[in-house]
């Protein structure tokens, strides 16, 4: 289940519960394939199989990481999930939030970085404070918006980069 504050201020009651059907299946799929098995989409509508699909190739199109799946962390707020948390060779992380919204290309990044920006850096500092109490200081943080809404937008587009610092 999702934390409370996801669906604080959500304006349509079926786009939340998409939402909240594209991330189980994005969890299902990250966890099956660290399984070594390889997940089908026979149980999802197909409506949301295109969006798992959209996520997942434009997830391709990265440098291969260790995935940890709906990643929570704890602050002064609460709970916080982050959708996905890559960890690279080096030091390296990357927060993804997946996004159903339906926005044309051109506007993903205007989109991503007014509507989300503020949510990915509270997830960048909220690990960095994990982090450093454990003793680790990470090189990055990149903090990526994946829409998967746009039907013709190219996998790359889909990944959007909201810099921690603007």
């Amino acid at each position: 289940p999702r934390a409370a504050h996801d669906f604080m201020n959500a304006g349509d009651p079926q786009s939340t519960e998409f939402g909240v059907l594209l991330h189980a299946e994005m969890e299902r799929r990250v966890l099956a394939r660290q399984r070594g098995s390889k997940p089908s989409a026979a149980h999802v509508s197909s409506n949301v199989a295109k969006h798992v699909q959209r996520a997942e190739e434009a997830l391709a199109t990265l440098t291969k990481a260790r995935e940890l799946p709906e990643w929570r962390l704890y602050g002064e707020a609460g709970e916080r999930r982050i959708d996905l948390l890559r960890v690279q060779a080096g030091d390296v992380f990357e927060i993804i939030d997946f996004k159903t919204d339906d926005v044309e290309v051109g506007q993903l990044r205007h989109r991503a970085s007014e509507q989300y920006g503020k949510q990915l850096r509270e997830y960048a500092g909220l690990l960095r404070d994990f982090l450093a109490r454990r003793g680790q200081k990470p090189k990055q943080v990149r903090l990526l918006v994946c829409f998967t809404a746009p039907e013709n937008a190219k996998p790359s587009e889909r990944l959007i980069e909201i810099p921690e610092n603007p």
